[in-house]
């Protein structure tokens, strides 16, 4: 099997995540209890797991930008070793099963896997991790390719891996209230807003102290076969049906910064 070239630079933790990671076969590189794809191709992109080599291109475009990061709860990053820690983070919460991070990659003849130009993840909301019934939506793009729909459909993609699951019955995200453009990208995808939370996210680029954020949803629709019948003699009375979004699918076309956790 074909392994990477590691950069020189990288922690010893690093290179021995990516390699546990790249010896696995490619059938069983998947999360054992969540079966989440590590690369999934869309139209124009290429969603798959981080590695060491992103580090100089998110943070470029993303990571290390105050502009990108103003409505999300990350501080930019004051260096690509900042940005390189993270991405071994991630490449941990893969291999713990902790959570599933996609990185955004324009793929080329050259370049097959793609340039980093955005991230898109999945935390478990619910315990264990493994089987989680609800899980969290959050995202961030490089602001060269804002309003061009990559965000749109990266997050599509994810939504419809999350919900093949059996066990999933919910994926949200919560959205700065003053992010209008994340608020149309969640819409478009089908998530349905739920409700606005006082005081519940910490975006330290834009404030000091907690702001409002939107929450939206989209839930998995429980079939009508596992609802009571009303017995022949009894009284009708009105019961509440919470409709599920439409089964299409974000992450962040993305005008303005997207939305994240």
């Amino acid at each position: 099997m074909k392994m990477v070239k590691l950069a020189g630079a990288m922690a010893h933790s690093d290179a021995r995540a990516m390699a546990m990671a790249l010896a696995l076969p490619a059938g069983l590189r998947h999360c054992a209890g969540m079966p989440l794809p590590r690369r999934i191709d869309t139209v124009r992109l290429v969603l798959r797991d981080p590695r060491p080599a992103d580090a100089e291109a998110l943070f470029t475009h993303a990571l290390g930008s105050a502009e990108v990061l103003h409505l999300l709860g990350l501080r930019p990053h004051p260096s690509v070793a900042d940005t390189r820690q993270h991405i071994s983070h991630d490449i941990h919460r893969w291999l713990k099963q902790s959570g599933w991070l996609w990185v955004l990659a324009l793929p080329s003849p050259e370049a097959p896997d793609g340039v980093a130009i955005g991230q898109v993840e999945l935390t478990p909301m619910s315990h264990p991790g493994t089987s989680a019934h609800h899980l969290r939506l959050g995202y961030v793009l490089g602001r060269p390719w804002w309003g061009q729909g990559y965000m749109s459909e990266a997050v599509d993609a994810v939504l419809q891996a999350a919900m093949a699951q059996p066990q999933v019955w919910r994926v949200d995200a919560l959205c700065d209230e003053a992010n209008t453009a994340s608020a149309r990208l969640l819409a478009r995808v089908g998530m349905q807003r739920e409700g606005l939370l006082r005081k519940v996210v910490m975006h330290p680029n834009a404030a000091a102290h907690p702001r409002d954020a939107w929450l939206y949803a989209r839930t998995r629709e429980v079939l009508a076969a596992a609802t009571p019948a009303v017995t022949p003699h009894a009284t009708p009375h009105a019961t509440s049906h919470n409709g599920s979004p439409s089964v299409t699918a974000d992450l962040q076309p993305c005008p303005t910064p997207p939305c994240a956790t």
